[in-house]
């Protein structure tokens, strides 16, 4: 990390710790309510929030000593073209738990899209660049600790180059593969606007994530390449982890409104099949009249050949 000017650096780093402290707190929030309210989820699931979570605080710890370091400190004891041109030790020890934290989160996706795909042999053509972008990822950190001082630090562009390049190909991916299996699953032959409004829901929550995903990779190459004596960077960086983390526990959270809207959608089909069940048997008026709908559904709704047929 070099130094242009002080607003493009501390500034930068300062900004970006106050955001990132932010999202932290409603990412800690995020979790209790996951942990609250979807206590009989997979251990698989359990873990994931728990290990994303303790990587954020981690993460946050070194982020809290790097800015005592900039801020207070602010290179006491340390020559000053040193401090100028190399990043601290807290600079370069919070580069690990934020990137073990966002491979959890696109381990997350990548295991939806492999979950979720038809045909298995469609979905392995997110695996190499997966690959390759996490490899290089790794690659980079350890360099980053071998040359922390600008510009030998920039020697390390191809591997910052080969892993945002894989890992902003891998969240197009999963975001292509996602919008179109939900399209052609959700719009084939389908009448309900609820279901319909679900199904577009979903495919909105795919390509935000997705995108979401693309910017930080981009904005951080961009940057690191373009504005290497500046925090940019940097500053990019701080936050990405927390904006991941924070997009999959929604998704996680958010399936308690996905699961009220379909809900309301069996309700409203299986009043519909009620309705046709009536008319077409036998039924005394008085009867029927004072029949309430929870009683109809009850009568009539005990096939469930009749309830899928009438519902495809």
């Amino acid at each position: 990390m070099g130094i242009s000017n002080h607003h493009t650096t501390v500034g930068v780093l300062w900004d970006a710790t106050l955001i990132s402290y932010m999202i932290f707190g409603s990412t800690c929030c995020q979790a209790i309510s996951y942990y609250r309210t979807f206590p009989k989820d997979s251990r698989y699931l359990k873990t994931l929030v728990g290990a994303t979570i303790l990587f954020e605080v981690i993460h946050v710890g070194f982020l809290s000593r790097m800015m005592w370091y900039y801020l207070i400190q602010r290179g006491i004891g340390v020559p000053k073209d040193e401090f100028r041109r190399c990043a601290h030790w807290t600079s370069l020890g919070q580069i690990l738990p934020a990137e073990l934290a966002c491979l959890l989160v696109e381990s997350f996706s990548v295991i939806k899209m492999w979950k979720f795909a038809e045909h298995r042999k469609f979905a392995f053509a997110v695996i190499i660049p997966f690959t390759v972008g996490w490899v290089a990822t790794f690659v980079y950190c350890a360099s980053m600790f071998k040359q922390p001082c600008y510009p030998d630090s920039q020697a390390n562009a191809p591997y910052v180059i080969a892993a945002s390049t894989g890992r902003f190909t891998t969240a197009i991916i999963i975001a292509a593969f996602m919008c179109f299996t939900l399209y052609r699953r959700g719009h084939h032959g389908l009448s309900n606007q609820r279901t319909l409004r679900l199904v577009n829901l979903l495919i909105l929550w795919s390509l935000g994530t997705g995108f979401m995903m693309v910017l930080f990779s981009c904005g951080f190459l961009v940057t690191f390449l373009q504005l290497p004596t500046t925090s940019i960077s940097t500053g990019i960086f701080i936050i990405r982890s927390r904006v991941y983390v924070s997009s999959m526990l929604t998704t996680l959270n958010d399936r308690s409104r996905l699961r009220t809207i379909a809900d309301e959608t069996i309700q409203l089909d299986e009043h519909h099949i009620d309705i046709s069940y009536a008319e077409h048997h036998t039924m005394p008026s008085p009867s029927r009249q004072s029949l309430s709908r929870r009683q109809v559904t009850q009568d009539c709704c005990t096939d469930e050949q009749l309830y899928f047929k009438e519902r495809e």
